[in-house]
């Protein structure tokens, strides 16, 4: 993985699905950033929402969600400035 862009990067991914949560593709992300040499500075995180949330086009999510995703980004910031 010697000169990959990510190779040593600080990661984290947040994926919103329906009843999985996308965990499948937050496991398979984990095992590909290993394998690059990304380093996984805040857990993924999942979601999971009703279909419903999709009408019109644009994702309208309910508090918990929001909250989750805010503090997963809060923690990747002050990640960052380590």
């Amino acid at each position: 993985a010697k000169g990959t862009d990510i190779r040593d990067k600080k990661v984290t991914v947040s994926a919103i699905a329906g009843n999985s949560a996308a965990g499948e593709m937050r496991e398979k992300i984990k095992e590909l950033w290993k394998l690059i040499g990304a380093k996984m500075v805040v857990e993924p995180l999942g979601a999971s929402v009703n279909p419903e949330v999709w009408t019109g086009g644009d994702l309208v999510i309910t508090d918990e969600p929001k909250a989750a995703l805010k503090k997963q980004a809060e923690e990747f910031l002050k990640a960052l400035e380590d």
